[in-house]
């Protein structure tokens, strides 16, 4: 049986996740059970978020205690419940979350989704203007909800000792699955992406390259949080529109473009910081793509010097995954100048032929009994 936790703030439209999961499963993992905490919240407590704190917590135990008779009567062969740690509302954030009464479900590992910060500041914005509850979240109240989504489930996942697994939305479901139902490896797609954004030749060549490697691995990818974007189009073109054409290309995305922004709030995330010289947006790039790597067994870069220009990012996720012990593998094609002048130590492999590449990753992966 497998039992995961699947965390997430609001406006991340995880009733279409959860949809997409369950028609993806079929019957290939036998009966599961799968139940979204919060609409249960919801739907017998109308108003649920403005009530008083007592009454939200009692609610959050009734809950609880109902999901676990029910998984107790139904027998399911593996259960997917999702649920918010945190909640937002009035510039105040809180939680209702009691580890204690969580450690009755037996989870195996804690998935914690998140989204690009407009898609879910659009979705709520969007929700709010049709329920009116009074409320507003600010751009920046999006990308600071998320980092305290995310503590909440690493501390969780640390009382409960199981893994939390921060992973975007608009990954394809089958990795979801795999990551869910497999033991297959987990690996980080390392590439080019500001250089070549502008090259539909190089992201559709990345694309496939990603869809090829998906076949194989459990395929954490760079791009399906894509938010540079914002202050791309603020810095360059005075623009608070994001249109979809933007956005890195995803088969998985649901967002209802155009999303227009307010100017103060890109503004303010995407402002220097006086010390660091970098932006709310960019401090989140960094950590996310580096935590993607902390939590995957092994690093695939494809070609760092894609059209003989040499890829910051590429260089510095490159650098981490060595620092941090990873299985790193490189592909270099002979176009991209010559592999004895890159700039890498300590590569596992480098390989100047993708299908190589490809054909070395499933014998490891055979290998290991995956």
């Amino acid at each position: 049986m497998v039992r995961v936790l699947v965390a997430g703030h609001s406006g991340l439209d995880k009733h279409r996740w959860i949809n997409a999961l369950n028609s993806y499963m079929g019957n290939r993992v036998g009966k599961v059970l799968t139940l979204d905490f919060d609409s249960m919240l919801s739907e017998s407590m109308p108003y649920f978020l403005d009530s008083y704190l007592e009454k939200q917590r009692n609610k959050w135990y009734e809950t609880v205690n109902q999901i676990l008779s029910r998984i107790e009567k139904e027998q399911p062969d593996h259960v997917i419940i999702s649920m918010h740690l945190t909640y937002f509302r009035h510039n105040t954030y809180w939680s209702l979350i009691d580890a204690n009464a969580l450690k009755e479900f037996k989870f195996d590992m804690i998935l914690t989704l998140i989204d690009d910060a407009y898609s879910v500041w659009n979705r709520i914005t969007s929700r709010e203007s049709k329920e009116r509850h009074g409320v507003y979240i600010r751009l920046r109240d999006v990308f600071v909800w998320r980092t305290v989504e995310i503590m909440m489930a690493d501390m969780l996942a640390t009382v409960l000792g199981v893994r939390n697994y921060v992973m975007a939305i608009k990954h394809p479901v089958e990795t979801f699955y795999k990551i869910i139902f497999t033991k297959l490896p987990k690996a980080y797609l390392s590439h080019p992406i500001s250089h070549v954004r502008g090259d539909g030749k190089a992201v559709g060549e990345i694309n496939e390259f990603a869809k090829r490697l998906r076949e194989i691995v459990v395929l954490f990818e760079p791009t399906t949080i894509d938010e540079l974007i914002i202050e791309r189009n603020w810095l360059s073109e005075h623009r608070a529109v994001i249109n979809k054409e933007d956005r890195w290309p995803t088969d998985n995305d649901d967002s209802d473009y155009p999303i227009k922004l307010k100017e103060d709030e890109i503004i303010e995330v995407s402002s220097r910081n006086p010390v660091t010289k970098r932006s709310l947006i960019q401090d989140q790039i960094m950590r996310r793509d580096f935590r993607y790597i902390e939590q995957s067994d092994m690093v695939i870069a494809y070609r760092p010097r894609y059209g003989g220009t040499l890829s910051r990012g590429v260089f510095s996720e490159v650098t981490i995954a060595v620092n941090m012990g990873k299985p790193v593998y490189v592909y270099w094609p002979l176009e991209d100048g010559d592999i004895a002048e890159n700039p890498f130590e300590y590569v596992h492999e480098y390989f100047d032929n993708v299908d190589e590449l490809l054909s070395f990753l499933r014998r490891q992966v055979s290998a290991n009994g995956s």
